[in-house]
């Protein structure tokens, strides 16, 4: 016998695009319900979004000292270079505390304050809050920072500031107000009417908040990158965004200024500490200066010498020129120490310099040794007034050197644009935002859809038996929505068989073919008795039964169907019966006889046994030897019997019957059992001894339609085609 050629099926641990998609496409309904969820939530989103505001300021960076270069000990001062000066130099400090700090102390930005919301509308639509008030003063305790206050606005221009439901101060507005501690002060403002009873919520914030949000708002870049012509120009353009245009306004202008007064204080800082220490060290050199002139006019009056010779003087004027050179040289160590190290090579240089000049000087010293004591004397008198003379004049100039080297500084940053009113609000991501609430929407339902089948899964491919089971799966019965009509919602109106009423649908095509395999099957089986078993109820078990005993009725084989569900069986509709009595359960009761219990149907191959009266013991009945008897008595009569059972998953009573038959089928509903409601029928049917010999897997219900569906059915338009033919 040839061999059915394999089947290529995915793995299970393959990925199957187009059934991921169709299984999408079968909870469209939902997918598209949590797009529009999706949808309104992005629209509420982006209507609630203020306006926001954006303007800009242009700085220059000038990369030399500004400044007027005195020569000497002002120039050195003034002239470092320009690599603490750079344009990424002030980037960085723009962005730091050393700026925005004063920016918060000058604006007062760490007072916040806002309306709260009295009305619904108010709470989802913020602008709809527009009453406004002023806080000019607002000072609290270090653990009350960052801590939300209410302010009431009462009738008569009064205020009262509360901690949750604690008063803490009140008062007029207008006027500074203090708590009763002195440690929480507040002074409100009135910028236009208000209605009494309005509340606001007022935090003062800390630096580092005030200064983390700001530059969250803030933008620094530097021009050169944008532009390859401006490269190298050292231009920072400052950007910031808000909500308001005079605070924007306000912000950016007062951060521009602050970093051109700060970078002129930097630069202006070295030449203030020189300075200081030559302004302290003037009076001392005045001191000395008027000693020496004393001791000099001392000696002159009592030794009566005036003059000295003409090379005794020339000495003298060698010895004061050193010595207003090493007093300069020392100056100029005093500010090198303070920016070199001893091995710096500047440093080096200026000592080597000042060691010459001691030397020339002690050889100056040794020739003034050798003069006459009385002149010795008068020269050390007149060295001594000459040096500190010099050295007293040489501190006035390098004095007014500095004083007018700081009052003409200039700071190298230079305001080329300030900040200006926006015109308009910048571009919005409302868009954006709308497009996002339609994609995780969309994801929250593929999200929930396939969440629920990992948490709850379901079977839905035809082939899970083969997989999972090693059953055959003989039949794949599409959803019929003819038998829909045949199915209405009052139970009392008749069923029709649709093989006979539709005998081209792809439903009744299906039961063809599980007809055809069935001849090999009831040749090889020991009775010619069939099982069609279900997992539970509302899966077309019934269906398929009479149906398919239609289908071999038709193909000449003599066949009476049995419902065997006591408790709920619906087979005698199928057949245009409009009471299930009497049937099975009278006849195992004795209270009809075979041939009344067994009705004929249209088709004269064609018997039925329905339920018959509703029995207390359904499972008792079915064990009794007399429904054995009847099993057998038919089988004799009959080329075909077919068991139509109760749910094995609930009742017993499906496996009583099916140890009856050699023949067995499982029916599975697409999308409806878990796998391991499927795993435990198997159990129970097999310690029952009841062999199956395979499933039919039906779409029942219309949802149910899958990838397999399409898969397997999609040429449905030849069967509708030769039809609406065969009818014209």
């Amino acid at each position: 016998m040839d061999t059915m050629p394999a089947v290529h099926r995915p793995q299970d641990d393959e990925i199957d695009i187009s059934s991921l998609l169709h299984e999408l496409w079968g909870y469209k309904w939902l997918l598209l319900t949590t797009m529009l969820v999706g949808l309104v939530l992005g629209v509420f989103y982006a209507i609630r979004q203020p306006a926001q505001y954006q303007s800009s300021v242009m700085l220059q960076i000038d990369g030399g000292k500004g400044g007027v270069k005195g020569g000497g000990l002002s120039e050195q001062l003034l002239a470092q270079g320009s690599g603490g000066d750079s344009a990424a130099t002030q980037k960085a400090l723009i962005q730091s505390r050393f700026v925005l700090e004063p920016v918060v102390e000058a604006l007062g930005l760490d007072i916040a304050w806002s309306q709260v919301a009295s009305t619904v509308g108010q709470r989802l639509f913020p602008w709809l809050k527009n009453e406004e008030i002023g806080i000019d003063y607002f000072d609290v305790p270090e653990e009350y920072m960052n801590k939300p206050f209410t302010l009431k606005y009462k009738e008569g221009d009064e205020v009262e500031l509360y901690d949750k439901n604690t008063l803490i101060l009140a008062g007029p507005i207008n006027k500074e107000l203090s708590s009763a501690s002195h440690s929480i002060q507040l002074k409100a403002v009135r910028k236009k009417a208000i209605k009494p009873g309005t509340q606001f919520k007022v935090v003062k914030r800390s630096d580092n908040a005030v200064i983390k949000s700001l530059l969250g708002k803030l933008k620094v870049e530097d021009a050169s990158g944008k532009n390859l012509i401006s490269q190298g120009t050292g231009v920072l353009e400052l950007s910031l965004k808000g909500r308001e245009k005079q605070d924007v306004l306000r912000v950016l202008n007062t951060i521009a200024e602050v970093t051109r007064v700060k970078d002129a204080d930097k630069k202006s800082e070295e030449a203030s500490q020189t300075l200081t220490f030559l302004e302290s060290q003037l009076p001392v050199t005045k001191g000395l200066l008027t000693k020496a002139e004393e001791a000099l006019n001392s000696y002159r009056a009592k030794s009566g010498k005036i003059d000295i010779k003409i090379q005794t003087e020339f000495l003298l004027k060698q010895l004061s020129e050193l010595d207003k050179q090493l007093n300069e040289l020392e100056i100029q160590a005093i500010d090198m120490r303070q920016k070199f190290t001893s091995s710096h090579p500047e440093w080096i240089a200026l000592q080597t310099q000042i060691e010459a000049l001691k030397i020339q000087r002690n050889k100056l010293e040794k020739q003034l040794k050798s003069l006459p004591a009385s002149d010795q004397v008068a020269v050390n008198l007149m060295r001594d007034v000459d040096v500190k003379q010099e050295l007293y004049l040489l501190l006035l100039n390098k004095i007014q050197e500095l004083q007018v080297v700081k009052a003409g500084t200039v700071s190298g940053v230079r305001i080329l644009t300030r900040a200006s009113l926006p015109d308009s609000p910048i571009p919005s991501k409302k868009k954006l935002y709308v497009l996002g609430g339609l994609i995780l929407g969309f994801m929250a339902g593929v999200v929930f859809i396939f969440s629920r089948k990992l948490i709850s899964p379901r079977v839905e491919d035809p082939h899970w038996s083969e997989k999972h089971l090693n059953l055959p799966n003989l039949a794949i019965i599409p959803f019929c929505r003819e038998q829909g009509v045949f199915a209405p919602a009052d139970k009392k109106q008749k069923q029709m068989l649709l093989a006979h009423s539709h005998s081209k649908n792809l439903a009744v095509e299906a039961l063809r073919s599980l007809r055809t395999s069935l001849k090999v099957t009831l040749a090889c089986a020991e009775n010619n008795v069939i099982g069609i078993l279900g997992v539970a109820p509302s899966v077309g078990k019934t269906f398929v039964s009479c149906n398919l005993g239609f289908l071999l009725a038709v193909a000449g084989k003599k066949v009476l169907v049995i419902d065997t569900d006591l408790r709920k069986g619906t087979a005698h509709k199928y057949f245009g019966f409009e009471s299930a009595s009497p049937g099975l359960s009278d006849y195992v009761n004795q209270d009809e006889g075979l041939d009344v219990v067994i009705r004929p149907t249209a088709h004269e191959n064609l018997s039925i046994v329905t339920r018959g009266k509703y029995p207390k013991n359904p499972a008792e009945i079915l064990s009794a030897e007399r429904f054995q008897e009847l099993v057998k008595t038919c089988s004799e009569q009959f080329d075909v019997v077919l068991f139509d059972t109760a749910p094995v998953l609930l009742v017993t009573d499906a496996v009583i019957v099916s140890a009856l038959a050699a023949t067995n089928f499982l029916v599975l509903g697409a999308g409806v059992h878990q796998p391991s409601d499927v795993d435990l029928v198997f159990k129970r049917l097999h310690n029952a001894g009841v062999h199956l010999n395979g499933t039919i897997f039906n779409f029942h219900k219309e949802q149910t339609k899958n990838y397999y569906y399409g898969k397997y059915y999609n040429y449905s338009y030849y069967y509708h085609d030769e039809s609406e033919r065969e009818s014209v």
